[in-house]
């Protein structure tokens, strides 16, 4: 009689573990499209900050025209508004590098110490140009929540934001870029 309740004790606790593990054997199909597809419901929270932060950015951005002057910009800018369409993170990464080259560039042409300073960081080129006062705090503002942004894309790889929001985040680094090529150019902020 031991044994049997032994048994049947082994029999009544593995019941449910073999149970578990049958079904997502049974389902693992299922299961792994089930899992892909939460992966890409969980950036969409994400897409909706990133789009908030984006819209706030732009109403807080003075002189702020609703649309780009396509006749104004370079033909750099014009292949990133053309790579937005194609791939809008992608475009987002260009337009940001595009940002931190100028960024280091506009300090090193207006660094008058010697030794030169260390550049290599474009949040250290915007410390010193707001210090020497060659630009603007609104500019350097607009700098660093560009920054942020840029950092949610390069951060979380499942994020692909759309088209449009990408040429606004497009919009606001060219204006940026405008100033940082003045600056670089020896002109003001």
């Amino acid at each position: 009689m031991e044994s049997w309740s032994f048994t049947l004790g082994i029999i009544e606790a593995i019941t449910w573990p073999g149970s578990v593990i049958f079904c997502v054997w049974m389902f693992r199909n299922e299961l792994r499209a089930l899992l892909l597809n939460l992966s890409k419901l969980r950036a969409g929270p994400i897409e909706a900050l990133f789009e908030r932060e984006l819209r706030d950015i732009t109403a807080a951005t003075p002189t702020n025209p609703s649309a780009l002057l396509e006749d104004s910009l370079s033909e750099r800018h014009k292949e990133i508004i053309e790579l937005a369409k194609r791939d809008p993170r992608s475009a987002i990464e260009r337009a940001w590098q595009e940002i931190e080259h100028l960024m280091r560039r506009a300090a090193i042409q207006n660094d008058r110490s010697s030794p030169a300073l260390d550049f290599s960081s474009p949040v250290r080129a915007m410390a010193f140009l707001l210090e020497i006062k060659a630009i603007t705090v609104p500019d350097s503002l607009l700098f660093y929540d560009l920054r942020g942004l840029h950092n949610q894309i390069a951060h979380l790889p499942d994020f692909q934001p759309k088209e449009d929001t990408a040429l606004k985040y497009i919009n606001l680094a060219v204006r940026l870029v405008a100033r940082l090529e003045k600056i670089a150019s020896g002109g003001t902020g």
